[in-house]
């Protein structure tokens, strides 16, 4: 288990192996988030409501967004932002990109109280005619042992339907939670004796979200794939609050009438403190009553 961390929790194929997003925007992410509103103090509001650099603000640097894709799309993108008439007016800027895209916001749609996962963030439009919309994901936030949080918490962005604008066609997807809140150790300094000599260096943590969204169905025209998980317990010693994570356990593909056209079986070997690691992948014979390894 070379390599692995020993507060690494299991992704949703299991100890160190990722699934591909089929489409996400991380936020890279500066101080507080851009579109973050204090009503009636800027001055603590993110960087699209600072109107005055000359005054202090929290925030004076705007965030960034990585936008990819599993078919090999990319860019990073920020916002130009101006005040005409006192309105805040709102630009994509590109640092970089594979293709020409613009890109639609509504950032009146992201909601830190709650998680809705049906109002479109972004629209990414990709210069060969396909629409990208993207939707917010779960809450991340980092808080202290003492239960302080801090203003850092955030979302990315999952894609929810891809349209094509020369025909009808769309693809839509919907997600589960995967929610996890690691802790993470760090020093902060040195615990002194009577005599005022630094005796042992101590270490203090904070805890730290891990949220993310996980695909549960892909709906096309032609077919729909379901993605069957089963759940574990992580940490599993006592004393940790756990968690339980969807491991993937199952894919199903059906045509679109829902009957079965074949299918793929997750198994897992127990890893070190019983973290579930990948260890085979069988594929289902036609009438999904038998598998073979592949």
């Amino acid at each position: 288990l070379n390599g692995f961390k020993a507060t690494e929790a299991p992704g949703i194929v299991g100890l160190g192996w990722k699934f591909n997003d089929l489409g996400k925007i991380t936020r890279i992410l500066n101080q507080i988030p851009d579109e973050y509103l204090v009503t009636n103090d800027y001055s603590h509001s993110g960087w699209f409501y600072n109107n005055d650099t000359s005054s202090w603000n929290v925030d004076q640097t705007p965030d960034f967004f990585n936008f990819s894709t599993s078919n090999g799309l990319n860019a990073l993108f920020t916002y130009n932002k101006t005040f005409p008439g006192n309105v805040l007016t709102l630009e994509p800027y590109f640092l970089d990109s594979n293709q020409n895209f613009t890109i639609d916001n509504y950032f009146n749609n992201i909601n830190y109280g709650v998680n809705n996962y049906d109002d479109v963030v972004f629209d990414v439009n990709e210069e060969n005619g396909n629409t990208y919309s993207f939707v917010g994901g779960s809450i991340n936030q980092t808080i202290t042992r003492n239960g302080e949080y801090n203003d850092k918490y955030t979302k990315d962005f999952y894609v929810k339907k891809i349209k094509s604008n020369h025909s009808y066609d769309e693809v839509k997807i919907n997600y589960i939670t995967r929610e996890y809140r690691n802790n993470h150790y760090f020093e902060t300094g040195y615990k002194y004796s009577s005599n005022n000599y630094a005796s042992m260096t101590y270490f203090d943590y904070a805890f730290v979200d891990e949220n993310s969204l996980e695909v549960s169905e892909i709906i096309t025209p032609m077919e729909t794939i379901e993605f069957k998980y089963s759940y574990a317990t992580y940490p599993p010693q006592s004393g940790y609050s756990s968690y339980s994570l969807p491991i993937l356990d199952e894919i199903i593909v059906k045509n679109s009438s829902g009957d079965y056209i074949t299918g793929y079986k997750f198994e897992y070997d127990s890893a070190y403190n019983n973290r579930p690691l990948l260890a085979r992948i069988f594929k289902y014979s036609k009438v999904q009553n038998g598998y073979s390894a592949i």
